[in-house]
């Protein structure tokens, strides 16, 4: 599967790079595109370090609660479904507020936010946690976890302009699934080496991480990101 995600990754960012062989005037707008759309990077980079904390967590998540010594099944059923359920909810919600009622970038760190805390609550979970505790806590940890989902697409629609929206679109599922085939491996590593608990210390982390470039990036304006990514250029 991993070697697939990356095929495609591969394939999609080849496809947004080739430019086609017209006249040079048609070139010129497409090298123009191109230097537009590197103005995404910010986004690229949170939908990197986000992209495998929900499958992390759907992976190894039951793993993790039999070394906590719960190992009723319908407790790891209920627990994840609830945990997509808090994300299911807060993607319905963040896609509301953003509409102009709440800036996305607020809204965008709130979630990192809640997601950064709770992961170091689930790494901090005792053995033989109480069921009804644990249960409850899931929903807001899907909130957290899973409930940013479509952020970082609106984000990088709102930098671009409407003749771009496909290719950026193309970009951030394309970083997405990148972010999953290359993070996971690693992910697997740490629980061997170190533990469960390292590992979702380490997810908190690039949820921290996340949180600082959307709080550094989002809602800036576009003018304002060319001038950012000129700066990284230099």
């Amino acid at each position: 599967m991993g070697v697939l995600i990356c095929g495609m990754t591969l394939l999609l960012l080849i496809a947004v790079r080739r430019a086609p062989l017209t006249s040079s005037v048609n070139i010129s707008k497409e090298a123009a595109s191109h230097a537009s759309l590197r103005i995404l990077w910010p986004v690229g980079v949170v939908a990197f370090l986000l992209g495998a904390g929900q499958f992390s967590v759907l992976v190894f998540g039951l793993f993790y609660l039999h070394t906590l010594a719960v190992h009723a099944a319908w407790i790891g059923g209920v627990l994840f479904g609830l945990f997509l359920a808090g994300g299911f909810l807060a993607r319905i919600v963040a896609g509301f507020l953003v509409e102009g009622i709440v800036s996305l970038r607020y809204v965008f760190s709130t979630i990192l936010a809640i997601g950064a805390l709770t992961m170091i609550i689930w790494g901090s979970f005792p053995d033989h946690p109480v069921a009804w505790r644990i249960l409850c806590f899931s929903f807001i940890f899907g909130i957290g976890i899973v409930g940013y989902n479509a952020l970082p697409f609106q984000w990088a629609a709102s930098l671009v302009g409407h003749h771009q929206k496909g290719r950026a679109m193309g970009i951030m599922s394309a970083v997405a699934g990148l972010s999953i085939a290359l993070w996971m491996p690693v992910f697997g590593m740490i629980v061997e080496i170190w533990g469960y608990r390292a590992l979702w210390y380490v997810l908190a982390i690039l949820y921290v991480v996340a949180l600082v470039v959307v709080l550094r990036y989002a809602g800036m304006s576009t003018s304002s990101q060319a001038t950012a990514q000129s700066a990284v250029d230099y």
